[in-house]
């Protein structure tokens, strides 16, 4: 029986997922027991974040570019938390396609107000300067 199985009963087209659902589940799984020692505090995270961008990008591109899932399997993965419901509401948003997280969009998390460096169109900033955002590791979603 799959991690995902547990949950509850499964909507039919489910099983068009499960199988990169858990090869991703394993790797998150992996970059977790992985040591990170030389690394800073952040750096040990952001492979979190992108298996999480993952996870929620395939789920959003079969559902919404592809058709091959329903709106009930989405609605399964959301409600269980196998996807960022709030971050697949996002990327529905003018502006927001390729948006990274949800974390760096919130004026809380950063000083005067203001949101992450990787929101920044890489025209508006100037040629030497270095967009890496430090908590997801994210390199641009602007």
């Amino acid at each position: 029986m799959s991690k995902f199985a547990r949950k509850g009963k499964q909507p039919a087209g489910f099983e068009y997922l499960e199988q990169t659902l858990e090869v991703l589940e394993n790797e998150l799984r992996d970059k977790i027991n992985e040591p990170h020692e030389g690394k800073r505090r952040t750096e040990s995270i952001w492979p979190v974040h992108q298996i999480n961008w993952q996870r929620s990008r395939y789920v959003y591109d079969m559902h919404y570019k592809y058709g091959k899932v329903d709106k009930k399997v989405l609605d399964y993965c959301v409600r269980n938390k196998i996807v960022d419901g709030s971050l697949i509401a996002k990327w529905k948003k003018a502006g927001y396609e390729r948006l990274c997280s949800t974390y760096v969009i919130n004026t809380r998390n950063y000083n005067f107000g203001t949101v992450s460096i990787c929101r920044v169109p890489p025209q508006s900033l100037g040629d030497d300067q270095v967009v890496e955002c430090p908590t997801t590791g994210c390199r641009g979603c602007a």
